[in-house]
């Protein structure tokens, strides 16, 4: 059976079984879902819509692992899990996603907090990515689709949470579009994510942080400067 059946199978019956849990499921036949502030992104869950979107209008083998991907927040969403939970209600009623886009349009918060925020955010990325990569093996998607390659990409949207933090600046390149940046890293999740990996912190500001440079990184406390002292 060809991959887009197998895909179009799947997305099917996890849309089914989503809808009878009360979330929408949008598949969307372009190369990006705008999200509300303007981003462009391949997919996403939004848990306070209770809605799934993904952009399919690229090769499936492409823009399924994202699907998988937002289908394992909606999980843990759904099963209100502890990497889900420990998000929730960060700081004064914000939960670690907002406080971390909030800070980078310019909301002031305590850095302790920013911190907890991106180490949080790292966690459930982190432990959607594990169930995503598990998903692609138990269904045999994985026949058609890189799952080594995925991993490092994976690895590298992970940990590059820390340059976020470090430059205060998010990044609208996509690192799988260039393997220079995350063919360094390591084709499994037993890492520590707390630190950056030299030849990819190398690889990740010429290709997705052109315009930064080291002066711009605001070292206010000894966290900042252990995060680069690069692995």
């Amino acid at each position: 059976m060809s991959l887009k059946s197998k895909a179009d199978r799947y997305v099917k019956e996890k849309t089914e079984w989503l809808q009878k849990r009360g979330i929408t499921v949008n598949v969307d036949y372009s190369t990006e879902v705008i999200y509300e502030d303007g981003l462009g992104i391949g997919g996403l869950f939004d848990a306070y819509s209770k809605t799934l979107s993904v952009a399919a209008g690229g090769l499936h083998r492409n823009w399924l692992p994202t699907f998988i991907h937002e289908l394992q927040h909606a999980k843990q969403y759904l099963a209100q899990t502890r990497a889900w939970t420990d998000v929730c209600n960060l700081y004064k009623g914000e939960d670690a996603l907002g406080v971390l886009f909030n800070w980078l349009d310019g909301k002031e918060y305590p850095d302790s907090i920013v911190y907890k925020a991106v180490r949080l955010t790292q966690a459930i990325e982190l432990d959607a990515e594990r169930k995503t990569v598990n998903e692609m093996i138990n269904t045999g998607l994985s026949n058609h689709i890189d799952v080594l390659k995925y991993t490092r990409d994976a690895n590298g949207y992970i940990y590059m949470h820390n340059i976020i933090y470090m430059f205060r600046k998010w990044t609208h390149e996509d690192f799988t579009e260039n393997d220079i940046v995350n063919k360094s890293l390591p084709d499994h999740f037993n890492n520590d994510y707390s630190k950056l990996p030299m030849e990819f912190y190398r690889q990740a500001i010429k290709y997705g942080f052109k315009d930064l440079n080291e002066g711009d990184i605001n070292i206010s406390n000894n966290i900042k400067k252990d995060i680069i002292r690069c692995v």
